[in-house]
């Protein structure tokens, strides 16, 4: 039963928001995923035998390292959300989209069959729509709308990667996977399913847009749980769904390397080029899951070193969840804050700024030593390039980082003296102590092997040129880059397409044969909906929808069906 309760607590909270209490639901929830974390059995787990097509909870070899960060990043949320969200009137809708996001998140970490992880997978990514449309602003729309189709688009694929992985399996249990997609004849297709559609929640390049989006009209609490756990999602989903160690692909490793280097240096770029501070920190996790990406190449080119390369990915996305989270929550203090506090939101900003960035005697610096000893059995064509390429990606890490600091300094710096609300300052101040001591504490709570970083002076210039050169080229831009509009918007690929199909309409209009352009994509409904008696049955159900009243009763009752499932199809143990 305790493999449920991380997963069931928060789902009987969404259906008790609008009770009194609701406010300390939040920071409730998370405790037992928590304790799971620290202390459940690594080998245990608990079927559920009426869930879907019978469901089994537990831990992989990733899921208690995922849980951990996870559920420390939920509970600080929702104790900073009591200060940052109090006298909001859309509190309560807030609160039920948290806690359902939240549920779904637990549930994919602890599934251990395909039926399990995507229903979870599904729950969490489509009650999030719920946090990014949060304020109710034409921007917040635009982002939300986003959002969404690129989530359906990611969902499509991911279906055809289940079907065709699951038969070649022959199983629905989520460690059968790996090594059927790697003997599998159709495994170049299921390897590009997973990896784009996994990719739409990890960021992945070109399917990152929807990040610098969402982040800036989402709450703070939600942006923290946005970039630091649900991007984790589409990780935890490449570790389940690709060959990784169960053959050598190096078409693909190669591929996934050159795209992590393309996303660890190509969204710093764009990053500088924004005004916004929480948009340069959505850039900063589009670049540091390309490293993340990069870590996966190795792993499908050498098949051999995957056992070493899974602890440092699980580290590298504990590190940055952790600090990426304090980034987010660091702004939003500083955002009710001004003068003589800003030099202490400064300070406390600095921490996990350096931590991300590699800076010596950091988990950051420790997880990039690592990065290296996996690269050394790489063609030698390759591995002189990404001795040069990494040590680049922690500079460019340390500008666009430096960029956002220098952001948030300049917005406190018109502000009267102010202070936040001290739930906000008091999570933001616990999880900076996580971020300082969480990557040793999870090498020894877990017994995580990984090379260590032997103390000496060119070891320590390494870690510290890359930050000198980052910081050089901060000082070199100066107040220059400031432009009243970007050069590069928010969003880049989809805004530069929909201006293209702007351009498209109004080019169109002047075109021969204005017929030609139309596509009747609903001729085929059309057909379906011939007879009287089929178009009277659809008027009356959609006159029945249009009722907000009825999609709410439905959505309730699905929840409860659900809860059901969990409380009466568990078995006795």
């Amino acid at each position: 039963m305790i493999w449920i309760f991380p997963i069931l607590v928060p789902l009987l909270a969404a259906l008790l928001v609008a009770l009194p209490v609701r406010k300390w639901l939040l920071p409730m929830c998370p405790l037992p995923a928590l304790w799971l974390a620290l202390f459940g059995p690594a080998d245990g787990g608990a079927d559920v035998e009426w869930l879907l097509l019978g469901t089994r909870f537990g831990f992989g070899a990733a899921g208690q390292i995922f849980l951990l960060f996870t559920s420390v990043l939920w509970l600080v949320a929702g104790i900073y959300g009591m200060g940052y969200l109090k006298g909001d009137p859309r509190r309560v809708r807030f609160d039920g989209f948290f806690l359902l996001t939240m549920t779904g998140n637990f549930g994919l970490i602890l599934a251990r069959d395909v039926p399990g992880f995507y229903t979870f997978f599904a729950l969490m990514t489509f009650s999030g729509f719920g946090l990014v449309i949060h304020a109710g602003t034409a921007a917040a729309l635009r982002a939300a709308r986003i959002y969404l189709i690129t989530a359906v688009a990611g969902e499509a694929m991911l279906l055809g990667a289940i079907f065709l992985a699951v038969g070649a399996a022959e199983s629905v249990r989520l460690e059968d996977l790996g090594p059927a997609v790697a003997a599998s004849e159709s495994r170049n297709l299921i390897i590009f399913l997973a990896f784009f559609g996994f990719g739409v929640k990890a960021g992945v390049l070109p399917l990152h847009f929807w990040l610098p989006l969402a982040h800036p009209v989402a709450p703070v609490p939600a942006s923290a749980v946005l970039s630091g756990a649900m991007i984790k999602a589409g990780l935890l989903g490449w570790l389940h769904f690709l060959p990784l160690g169960h053959g050598v692909f190096p078409g693909w490793g190669i591929f996934c390397i050159f795209a992590g280097m393309v996303a660890a240096l190509g969204a710093v770029v764009v990053g500088t080029m924004q005004n916004d501070p929480k948009t340069t920190l959505a850039y900063s996790s589009v670049s540091q899951m390309g490293v993340m990406t990069l870590i996966l190449g190795v792993g499908l080119t050498i098949p051999g070193v995957w056992p070493a390369a899974l602890p440092v990915l699980l580290l590298y996305a504990l590190n940055h969840a952790l600090a990426k989270g304090a980034l987010f929550f660091g702004a939003g203090v500083a955002h009710s804050t001004g003068g003589g506090g800003r030099w202490w939101v400064m300070a406390g900003l600095a921490l996990p700024a350096l931590v991300v960035a590699g800076a010596p005697w950091t988990g950051g610096s420790m997880m990039k030593y690592a990065i290296k000893d996996l690269i050394a059995g790489l063609p030698v064509w390759l591995v002189p390039w990404l001795d040069w390429l990494l040590p680049l990606s922690s500079a460019a890490t340390t500008l666009l980082l430096g960029r956002f600091l220098w952001l948030v300094w300049r917005d406190m710096g018109g502000r009267q003296e102010g202070r936040a609300h001290p739930l906000m300052w008091a999570s933001w101040v616990g999880l900076l102590g996580g971020v300082a001591a969480a990557v040793l504490f999870a090498i020894r709570h877990y017994a995580l092997e990984i090379a260590s970083t032997p103390f000496s002076l060119v070891v320590l210039w390494g870690n510290v040129w890359p930050i000198l050169l980052g910081l050089a080229l901060l000082l070199g831009l100066g107040r220059g880059s400031i432009r009243a509009r970007p050069l590069v918007p928010p969003g880049d690929l989809v805004v530069w397409l929909e201006r293209l199909l702007g351009r498209m309409r109004r080019i169109k209009g002047f075109l021969p044969g204005p017929s030609r352009w139309k596509i009747n994509l609903f001729e085929p409904l059309e057909h379906l909906a011939e007879s009287e008696r089929r178009r009277d049955l659809t008027n009356r159900m959609e006159e029945r929808m249009r009722h907000r009243s009825v999609p709410g009763v439905l959505f309730v009752l699905l929840v409860l069906a659900l809860v059901a499932l969990l409380i009466f199809g568990t078995p006795a143990r």
